[in-house]
């Protein structure tokens, strides 16, 4: 008897895990859109606006795969000249 219960509790607890995840992700989807939205706004303010058709397709360029990154990360470039010889071998 003490092991159908605990399977059960068991089940009950995986079933209660798995709906507060969903819940969790509805709920960053929304806060996810609304800080989109902001952006757009400032975007607008900033006097972008003119430029927004060609921020969306650099975008769906970039999320089809056709274009990746050219160049090289800068930031990486920077922090490897500030290493010494010992620290790179």
């Amino acid at each position: 008897m003490g092991a159908i219960i605990g399977f059960a509790v068991f089940g009950l607890g995986i079933i209660y895990a798995i709906s507060m995840i969903a819940l969790d992700m509805k709920k960053r989807l929304a806060m996810y859109e609304e800080m989109i939205v902001d952006d757009l706004a400032v975007m607008q303010k900033l006097g972008m606006g003119s430029r927004m058709a060609e921020f969306d397709r650099e975008l769906t360029e970039r999320l089809a795969g056709a274009k990746g990154d050219v160049g090289a990360d800068d930031q990486l470039i920077t922090q490897a000249l500030e290493l010494r010889a010992e620290e790179y071998a």
